[in-house]
């Protein structure tokens, strides 16, 4: 594995996942509703992307032309990364956060699917054995086998929903308008 830069981006991306769980959950118990949280999270996000973006275009001059066409795309692709963060703080309302974690780890094997099924080929021995371990890893680091737990239905669907929605944010975040710069 050359890339060692993806693998920090994919280990920050879950540990936020996994910490925005927790306080998701701390506040809701607070009684803050998931909305408001989603909201706030959402629009911290737009101010620093705002700023980086204010302060890239002065530092290089640089602007990016994009289309109606580009914009739709990227709407769409930002919107999947919305309708996530949405079902799986929804999710976590019902069920533990730990089998939150594991709802939306299955974007890992539907994404694998979604790319299949797209490019008409198989997936790779090593990406399905990446699967694999990613998976049974997650389940033995949630302690869901020993758990006794009784999961509510609307939490797992809210939860599998956010790991379907995940996997087309993973699939379109590589193929989408990747000549634009990333802010």
């Amino acid at each position: 594995m050359t890339d060692y830069k993806s693998v920090i981006h994919v280990v920050l991306g879950a540990i936020s996942y996994g910490l925005l769980a927790t306080i998701v959950k701390y506040a809701n118990d607070l009684g803050v509703h998931t909305s408001t949280l989603t909201f706030l999270q959402f629009f911290i996000g737009f101010l620093i992307l705002t700023v980086l973006q204010f302060t890239r275009r002065v530092n290089t001059k640089e602007k990016a032309t994009t289309t109606a066409k580009s914009r739709i795309k990227l709407t769409l692709w930002g919107s999947t990364l919305g309708l996530t963060t949405t079902l799986y703080y929804l999710s976590i309302q019902y069920i533990p956060v730990s089998v939150g974690i594991i709802l939306l780890m299955q974007s890992i094997w539907i994404s694998l699917v979604l790319e299949a099924i797209v490019n008409k080929q198989l997936p790779s021995k090593s990406k399905i054995l990446g699967v694999i371990t990613v998976l049974v890893g997650t389940v033995l680091a949630t302690n869901l086998i020993q758990a006794d737990i009784v999961l509510n239905p609307i939490g797992l669907l809210y939860g599998f929903g956010a790991g379907v929605s995940y996997a087309f944010s993973l699939y379109a975040s590589s193929r989408i308008e990747t000549q634009l710069p990333s802010i």
